[in-house]
């Protein structure tokens, strides 16, 4: 008897409710991020509201595992068509004010940015004008990522950084990702929850004791089993954007300025636990 395998994101019955067990999973597990609302009345500033310098392209890392990846399959790409493609484009999915952006824009003829937080996407807009000469080479579009997603055209490559962890439903994200693709997707993203690195620190202020899943192992799963044939690459410690300064630590943990001096004693004795960043991608050629 003979069977057949579901083509590449058309997932079978039985399949199907594997993907739901994984969404499941993943919105139990992301939903335990929300700091209660007992200690939040606390804060003076809001955690979630990040500083678009933070995301500045101004510093970059000079070699990027995203661009070799991006290069090798225009290549690909090129090979198979056995002529030299018209300009390839990109999709960056939360582009935040432009840093995971700079290192790989260089072999794109076009550029869609989607940035869900409007003081991001004012920054962004800005930076853009400053790395690119002519207006005509990008677009900046606000809103909410994967909604959003049906007003944008696809592209050569889709690249994701650093936003799989803002998602409640990633068997959709990552749908919409690969619906977008023409030839890759990019996910970069750490190990673990973005503020798992101030968990402890968590607990030593407020007595929180925060989560440690889900973790970028979960959305690997949920990739394969949409059939993606993904592949999986853990980065260099240095390669890491977006560093929190000490102000942003602050933010993060909700302290006023008269607990200044106690953070900075509590970080001395106590450094940060280490979130690497890892790759997650995949390619349709």
């Amino acid at each position: 008897m003979s069977t057949t395998t579901p083509r590449l994101g058309q997932e079978s019955k039985s399949n199907h409710s594997y993907l739901e067990t994984l969404d499941q999973r993943w919105n139990s597990s992301i939903l335990r991020w929300a700091i209660p609302e007992t200690v939040l009345t606390n804060f003076k500033t809001s955690p979630f509201q990040l500083d678009p310098s933070t995301f500045s392209p101004d510093e970059q890392i000079t070699q990027d595992r995203r661009l070799e990846i991006i290069q090798e399959s225009l290549n690909l790409l090129e090979s198979k068509q056995q002529n030299k493609s018209e300009g390839a484009t990109l999709i960056d999915v939360g582009a935040g004010a432009g840093s995971s952006l700079a290192p790989i824009r260089k072999p794109f003829s076009h550029i869609t940015c989607i940035e869900g937080a409007p003081n991001m996407a004012l920054a962004l807009t800005e930076n853009l004008g400053k790395l690119y000469p002519d207006p005509s080479m990008y677009e900046v579009v606000e809103g909410r990522f994967p909604e959003i997603s049906e007003i944008v055209d696809p592209a050569t490559v889709v690249n994701c950084s650093n936003v799989i962890y803002n998602t409640t439903d990633p068997v959709k994200f990552l749908q919409t990702l690969d619906s977008l693709a023409e030839t890759l997707v990019i996910v970069e993203a750490t190990l673990r929850h973005p503020f798992y690195r101030t968990n402890f620190a968590f607990e030593h202020f407020w007595g929180l004791t925060r989560p440690t899943t889900p973790t970028i192992s979960d959305v690997f799963e949920i990739a394969t089993a949409l059939g993606f044939r993904p592949h999986l690459e853990s980065l260099e410690p240095t390669h890491q954007r977006g560093i929190m300064s000490f102000d942003g630590i602050a933010q993060r943990l909700g302290l006023d300025e008269a607990r200044l001096p106690e953070l900075k004693q509590y970080l001395d004795n106590n450094p940060m636990p280490e979130n690497p960043s890892v790759l997650i991608w995949w390619r349709h050629i």
